[in-house]
């Protein structure tokens, strides 16, 4: 029999499962093209009594994910004797091309979160917290109208999770947050307008509207011109808020071959004011310079430390890190803090 018509499509467990409106339909196992075949064939229609469409269909370990906007259920089992559907979430997913999936993770745009699926240690999928707190705010700036074609892109070559959404009054994808699944920030960046995306051996790639292939992430800089780059940490309390405490020693670690100065900034108590440090690797195996350092610093072959004083006590401290100028691209590799808390 011919394929039922229908846009959510997964191959699972040797059978190829379509979703058309609220029913779920799997050809004949290993046969793609045998759709009526009894007690091989057939279709599960609304299960769990939810009758609203499926949205999206994805392999998830041993599972298959089944998206509904207002919903998310696993289909287990590889035979339709033992096929079971069981419901995980009354959160889904808005968007058919909003999921992506990182090693134990199923990532999912729903609307207004960015929340992943996820194994406990029981082996059991369960939904983990919302990723997307800290740009909660930016969901509102988002064509409302357009989320249905949000496009989530995993990007494991630099631990990266794309977004594509539209702004107000563009037809097509042309802002793009980027999660840093390995570092838990955030990054915004006004893309090319776009349709569509996928990696390709490790390669990001994005389509246009008339056609174009984009690789995208090319270089070392973002659409024709060098960028500034800045980070910043959360404000570290050490374990002990509102308790007055003394940095005995800050310690930043850079590589022995970073070619460019890089400005190291701190501020206290959630204020705005920074006390600033440039620094820079020094080649060779000693490196010393008695104006900015305490101590001399035997570095090893990959990596220098370099100690900076924090004067003055503080309750909370963050730690700030940017380049000099733009195309200076920079590394740091860590800190580390001796701290004395009060005894009050």
């Amino acid at each position: 029999g011919s394929p039922p018509v229908g846009l959510p499509i997964e191959a699972y467990k040797a059978r190829v499962f379509i979703a058309s409106g609220s029913t779920l339909h799997y050809c004949a196992l290993g046969n793609p093209n045998d759709w009526t075949t009894a007690n091989d064939a057939g279709y599960i229609a609304n299960f769990h009594n939810d009758s609203s469409p499926i949205v999206a269909l994805e392999n998830y370990g041993e599972f298959l994910a089944i998206y509904k906007k207002q919903g998310i259920y696993i289909l287990s089992g590889s035979d339709p004797a033992d096929f079971e559907i069981t419901p995980i979430s009354d959160k889904g997913s808005v968007s058919s091309w909003g999921i992506g999936t990182v090693d134990n993770n199923q990532f999912f745009f729903n609307g207004d979160s960015i929340t992943p699926l996820r194994f406990n240690e029981l082996g059991q999928v369960r939904l983990a917290d919302d990723i997307g707190i800290k740009i909660k705010p930016a969901f509102s700036e988002l064509d409302s109208t357009a989320l249905d074609q949000a496009v989530c892109i995993p990007y494991q070559k630099k631990n990266q999770i794309w977004l594509y959404f539209s702004s107000p009054n563009n037809a097509n994808l042309d802002v793009c947050y980027i999660y840093d699944y390995f570092h838990n920030c955030w990054y915004k960046r006004f893309a090319l307008p776009v349709t569509c995306g996928t990696t390709i051996n490790g390669i990001l790639y994005t389509g246009t509207s008339d056609g174009k292939i984009l690789q995208e992430d090319y270089g070392d800089d973002f659409d024709g011109q060098a960028i500034e780059a800045w980070w910043y940490s959360p404000w570290f309390v050490f374990g002990n808020p509102g308790i007055p405490k003394e940095i005995i020693s800050f310690d930043v670690w850079l590589y022995q071959d970073q070619k460019y100065p890089v400005e190291i900034m701190y501020a206290k108590d959630y204020n705005d004011s920074t006390q600033q440090y440039n620094l820079i690797s020094v080649p060779g195996d000693l490196a010393w310079d008695t104006g900015d350092w305490d101590m001399e610093n035997w570095t090893s072959n990959k990596a220098v430390k370099k100690n900076l004083r924090i004067n003055g006590s503080c309750e909370s401290l963050q730690i700030g890190v940017r380049n000099l100028e733009a195309n200076q691209p920079f590394t740091v590799l860590g800190f580390s803090f001796d701290v004395e808390v009060a005894n009050l």
